[in-house]
């Protein structure tokens, strides 16, 4: 918005990330990439506000600046916590077009941990959640790590070889 100050976008960031706590971090930056309102959590789930730094190497702000619109990245291990999160990045345009910065946010993955909880009642129920190119994002199951790839696992190739979207799958023993 024209005719905010720093502090003022600094609350706007804080209240936005308060309204939804699945966004590790939120950020907004300048057209430079430096980060003039940031609001981050600590692994233990406690706010943090890193000092400004610069996000100008990122991809999602690099892609978000160069094509003028929103960026989604692949599922990645986040820098800080090492856990799966998702960059979004969206352009700030003034009104000639010209980008001034993005806001961009990491959504934290882990989250889909709250997932299961639905799901207590399955008691030999076991989730695995994969992005696009099965890799593991979230697991239920034990000895899977994050962005585990599966692609050769009997389990993704039962996947593609069945012909119905729904399907029992049950490991060999």
């Amino acid at each position: 918005r024209e005719g905010i100050d720093l502090v003022q976008m600094q609350q706007l960031v804080v209240s936005r990330r308060k309204i939804y706590p699945g966004f590790q971090t939120l950020l907004v930056t300048n057209p430079e990439g430096s980060t003039i309102a940031i609001e981050s959590e600590r692994a233990d789930g406690t706010a943090y506000r890193p000092p400004s730094n610069s996000i100008a190497d990122r991809e999602y702000f690099r892609k978000a600046v160069a094509t003028g619109q929103p960026y989604i990245s692949e599922v990645l291990l986040g820098r800080l916590r090492q856990n799966p999160i998702v960059t979004i990045a969206v352009p700030i345009a003034d009104k000639t077009g010209v980008v001034q910065g993005i806001v961009g946010g990491s959504l934290n993955l882990s989250y889909f941990s709250h997932f299961g909880e639905n799901y207590q009642t399955m008691r030999e129920a076991e989730i695995i959640i994969l992005d696009r190119l099965n890799r593991v994002v979230f697991s239920s199951v034990t000895g899977f790590t994050p962005l585990q790839d599966l692609s050769k696992s009997p389990l993704i190739v039962a996947t593609n070889a069945s012909t119905d979207p729904v399907f029992e799958y049950t490991p060999q023993k």
